[in-house]
């Protein structure tokens, strides 16, 4: 699979814009499975992280590899865990697990936008996410990246 860096193309799109390349790895199989078991401040050896997200070692190592050169996951004396970033990262998905609720809801009532409100609407959800990420945790993040 195709290297993950801002600034480089991401799956799916000609961009290397931020939330795309994250879009692309949260979407790789079994890397949302791996940051729910490192959540909250877990730490697991690679041993550990398999038996949790019923992974294949290979796969895991693969998504741990991608996940760690995104410094979204780190690795210490106990284990695998999730960097400032990685926690941040998780605190930043609290708010669109809540929207799905109301998604979900609206879907069922077939209250669905459809044409240009579906775009228009899903560009705001962008432009809220981007400023959750940097608003909220940009301080930290400028600190981990030293800028």
């Amino acid at each position: 699979m195709d290297e993950l860096r801002i600034g480089s193309p991401a799956r799916g799109t000609t961009t290397g814009r931020p939330l795309l390349v994250l879009f692309d790895a949260l979407g790789r199989r079994g890397s949302l499975r791996l940051l729910w078991e490192l959540r909250e401040g877990r730490s697991l050896t690679f041993r550990g992280l398999v038996a949790a997200c019923d992974s294949n070692p290979g796969a895991l190592n693969a998504r741990l590899k991608e996940l760690r050169e995104l410094r979204l996951v780190g690795h210490n004396g106990s284990g695998y865990h999730l960097t400032e970033l990685g926690l941040g990262l998780v605190d930043a998905l609290a708010p669109l697990n809540s929207w799905t609720t109301t998604w979900a809801q609206a879907l069922e009532a077939g209250q669905a936008r459809s044409g240009a409100a579906a775009y228009e609407w899903q560009e705001d959800l962008v432009e809220d996410v981007d400023q959750h990420l940097v608003g909220d945790r940009g301080d930290a993040a400028h600190r981990v990246l030293g800028s």
